[in-house]
């Protein structure tokens, strides 16, 4: 699977069965030839210098397809990139080359389009990022071995998604979306403040939590704003809006910059739940516990 906007300097890295290796020249002039088969949908023209690489067996008169489970290790291994550190990480394209004894050839191509990138920054993979990715890969092993990744199904799938948005407010609806799925499973009322409150008390012990308060807040509004009223970013110059995103601390953020300050809470909000879950917690009990620590403090200040 080639993997788009992405570099590193690192020698044989393996992940869950997987290994990052460079294309080949051979390889980039195939990956040429399928970008013309698929069109711009299926592999977008910025090179592809790496991809995520397995061999596995398949018997003889099986159906022919590329391997599920291979294709669902290579999606979470690009989830964990992506659960690291910003950087427009894709897959655009999977494809399987067969090999008998002595005989090569033949391709399976299949499209990803819920993994592809739009953004152009590119994700630098360095040897201190090795370790938090290995430990993000082993809470999906858990979750996956207890059955509990479906939990986070929907907050997963739509931070993926986010990545493959043209629009900023696209980007941020389905970030926003991931938020909800977790910080508000099981609520129907209340949800901006129990949202801004339950997210500032999760990630206490990484940030201030009266700017995580305001952020998600702000976040709340404004795509409540886009998905109401139609408004679009750009077009947030005065009223109410400008200053809730004025106001935020520790310093004022551009509604033009949001959904980059949104992408980076969800990042961490995910990872945070990511961790609990794996310590044998359900989604519920998590939330329980935020709401405890919540009480706690205003007990504690009484």
């Amino acid at each position: 699977m080639p993997l788009r906007s992405f570099r590193t300097d690192l020698d044989d890295i393996q992940f869950e069965g997987l290994r990052v290796v460079r294309l080949t020249h051979d390889e980039q002039v195939k990956l040429h030839g399928f970008r013309l088969f698929l069109g711009t949908y299926g592999l977008p023209a910025l090179a592809h210098d790496f991809k995520l690489t397995a061999r596995y067996r398949q018997r003889i008169g099986e159906p022919r397809s590329v391997n599920q489970h291979f294709m669902e290790r290579a999606k979470l291994a690009v989830t964990a990139f992506r659960l690291l550190k910003p950087g427009d990480v894709g897959l655009s394209v999977a494809y399987e080359e067969i090999r008998l004894r002595q005989y090569e050839g033949g391709s399976i191509i299949q499209p990803m389009p819920d993994f592809v990138s739009e953004g152009a920054t590119v994700y630098q993979l360095n040897e201190p990022d090795l370790s938090p990715i290995s430990e993000v890969l082993g809470y999906f092993r858990k979750l996956s071995s207890r059955g509990q990744i479906g939990q986070l199904n929907i907050a997963l799938r739509r931070f993926n998604q986010s990545y493959g948005r043209h629009r900023p407010e696209d980007r941020m609806i389905d970030l926003t979306i991931a938020l909800e799925s977790t910080l508000l499973a099981g609520l129907r009322d209340e949800l901006k403040y129990r949202l801004a409150l339950r997210g500032a008390a999760l990630l206490a012990g990484m940030r201030d939590p009266t700017e995580v308060y305001g952020l998600l807040r702000a976040i709340y509004d404004i795509r409540s704003a886009v998905v109401h009223d139609g408004i679009l970013l750009s077009e947030i110059t005065k009223g109410d809006l400008w200053k809730c995103v004025q106001a935020l601390k520790p310093k004022p953020i551009a509604p033009l910059d949001l959904p980059d300050y949104c992408e980076d809470i969800t990042r961490l909000i995910l990872r945070e739940y990511l961790k609990r879950l794996a310590a044998e917690r359900s989604l519920e009990n998590i939330n329980c516990e935020l709401e405890s620590t919540v009480l706690h403090g205003l007990n504690a200040n009484e």
